[in-house]
């Protein structure tokens, strides 16, 4: 990403949630040199904007809350930073020919903070309470049971194949909890005072205020660096700077976009910026005129000013892309068709398509920032002699408009919780998901097919060709066009060392200042 705005606490962070980082621009440290890093601190304050609504990982479906329980619990196995699933609280695995039951070899020296050792009878216990949690579903929504094989092993079985199984058990929905200590002081207290194996305990928490943790000693994956963690609310960013001037704090996550101007002239601070999960496109109702001609489509792509989306729009703050996910991803390809600012060949293939005078369409919008994405698409489609109005809506009309097929044009934007082809496009492009998700009514044969096996095979050199295939595919036809990859950031103190950001800002706190951040 770039290294240019607030580079803030030094994080460290090796991501335990479904990866650690996209980072895209950022170039990545090498992280087997124990030598590379900068000073190490004792204490590390660090501001967000929200107190977290709960401490209970099972129900903690928030950044802010997320940012606590990720270094206080840990998952069965995590995702390293080329969204590879490695060894965590699971030593190591094994999937049946089916592809419906994981057996979990467990870890025999992990303790929780309490000093407990970690039993099989506290993973069922844990991976139970995830399935039985509506909010932890996306961990455990593919998971129909589980249930101990013997001391050393754990079972999993699923409703179905489902080959991203791992990646959902390592998002931090749904780590490993203490057994005996949540049935002792009951999920309310376990809420406000949660108690795991992480790399960092839980001292207190002053709502409103901030939540303290200190470094677990005997950490399985070794001690953390710094000794010292505050999470402090501040929900005003501006004030953040402040704090971050005086060194009140030392780094804050997430800096809004109209104070980076502020950041960049301070001559103390700094940003680190890091491929969020999540991106903004263009979709076409493909199931109308003059919208199911690809040709339509390919013209939009190249009048599509993707450089004026990103420095007009979003002061460049993001990255400009052609791809529906990462190149780190499994079966990201640069073979995919692509799509430069060009005019003339936009025009030109309109006029193959049977409309060298354009038509007229209507662009609707859910946002007044997606009206500005679409404002400048309205010009450059003025360019090319298609009218374009713009239609900016409530959510839930904007739903109603895009799911029922009743638009012609949409900027429309997502996130997801891990890198993955399926993940990052499947809802609004696959033929099953028309009338639920599918907006683009998009309904390709092969597309169908190979997601469908996709999701069924545990074989990744299987899945790599097959989602290579789906982006070639969709490159081609154009039912979306992504055009800016948003970005997480943190801002700091020019000292502090932060290697990189993983997608979900700051999470994983285990050597920060240090090169010990991928335990």
């Amino acid at each position: 990403m770039k290294v240019k705005r607030l580079v803030s606490l030094a994080l460290a962070l090796a991501v335990v949630l479904s990866t650690l980082c996209g980072c895209g621009k950022q170039d990545q440290p090498d992280v087997n040199d124990p030598n590379e890093g900068n000073k190490t601190k004792d204490t590390l304050i660090i501001g967000h904007w929200s107190d977290p609504p709960s401490l209970d990982p099972n129900n903690a479906l928030n950044d802010c809350s997320m940012r606590v329980t990720t270094n206080v619990f840990d998952t069965l196995v995590r995702m390293d930073a080329h969204f590879t699933p490695q060894p965590c609280i699971a030593e190591s695995w094994e999937i049946s020919d089916n592809q419906m039951e994981y057996t979990f070899k467990i870890r025999n020296d992990v303790k929780f903070h309490n000093g407990d050792l970690l039993t099989v009878d506290d993973v069922v216990f844990s991976i139970d309470r995830g399935i039985n949690s509506p909010k932890a579903s996306p961990s455990f929504s593919h998971v129909k049971s589980v249930e101990k094989v013997d001391d050393s092993h754990v079972k999993i079985i699923l409703n179905a194949p489902y080959n991203q199984i791992l990646a959902c058990l390592a998002l931090p929905f749904g780590p490993i909890m203490s057994k005996s200590y949540v049935e002792t002081v009951g999920d309310e207290q376990f809420a406000r005072e949660p108690m795991g194996t992480g790399p960092y305990k839980f001292v207190n928490w002053v709502r409103g205020e901030k939540v303290v943790l200190e470094a677990n000693e005997d950490y399985f994956l070794g001690a953390p660096a710094i000794k010292h963690v505050e999470w402090v609310t501040i929900a005003d960013t501006s004030a953040a700077l402040l704090n971050l001037e005086s060194s009140d704090i030392d780094a804050y996550c997430d800096i809004q976009t109209s104070d980076y101007v502020l950041a960049n002239a301070n001559d103390n601070i700094k940003i680190v910026e890091g491929d969020a999960l999540g991106y903004e496109f263009i979709e076409f109702n493909t199931a109308k005129a003059p919208f199911d001609n690809v040709k339509v489509r390919q013209a939009i792509a190249y009048a599509v000013d993707k450089d004026a989306m990103l420095l007009g729009v979003n002061d460049n703050i993001g990255t400009k892309i052609d791809s529906v996910v990462l190149k780190d991803a499994l079966g990201y390809t640069d073979k995919i068709a692509t799509y430069e600012y060009n005019l003339e060949k936009a025009k030109a293939l309109l006029a193959e398509a049977g409309y060298p005078d354009g038509f007229t369409c209507d662009i609707h919008t859910p946002s007044a920032l997606y009206a500005k994405y679409a404002q400048v698409l309205q010009e450059s489609l003025r360019q090319i002699g298609v009218t374009a109005n713009i239609k900016q809506e409530e959510l839930s009309a904007y739903k109603a408009s895009t799911i029922g097929g009743k638009f012609d044009i949409a900027i429309n934007g997502c996130s997801f919780t891990f890198m993955d082809v399926y993940e990052s496009c499947g809802d609004v492009i696959y033929g099953p998901k028309i009338g639920e998700t599918n907006s683009t009514f998009y309904n390709d044969p092969e597309v169908n097919a190979w997601f469908a096996e996709a999701l069924e095979t545990g074989d990744q050199e299987k899945l790599a060709s097959l989602y290579e295939k789906v982006l070639i595919k969709i490159s081609e036809d154009l039912p979306i066009i992504p055009f800016i990859w948003r970005v997480r950031n943190i801002t700091c103190a020019k000292d502090l060392n932060i290697p990189y950001v993983d997608p979900y800002a700051f999470h994983y706190l285990r050597g920060v200042g240090t090169a010990d951040f991928l335990a």
